[in-house]
């Protein structure tokens, strides 16, 4: 899936103003791995938390990661 991120209130995104970041879930045997990729645009949101909310296992929860601007992988148990 591709997070797609601009201001919402103006025109700005014609001139490049936005933001994608791939986000990609697997099954993995202990959990989930969750990859969140480099975002690419020049969009700046400022800071903020992905949260992730998991359905499928024993105990639902909801996993919240800092958004660090850069790819990483993050493993869910």
């Amino acid at each position: 899936m591709t997070l797609y991120e601009d201001d919402g209130s103006s025109p700005a995104y014609q001139q490049g103003a936005f933001r994608r970041t791939k986000i990609d879930v697997r099954r993995a045997a202990t959990g989930y791995l969750v990859s969140i990729g480099a975002p690419e645009g020049n969009y700046n949101p400022g800071a903020r938390k992905f949260s992730f909310a998991i359905k499928s296992s024993a105990i639902p929860r909801v996993v919240t990661a800092t958004d660090e601007g850069k790819a990483r992988t993050i493993e869910i148990r």
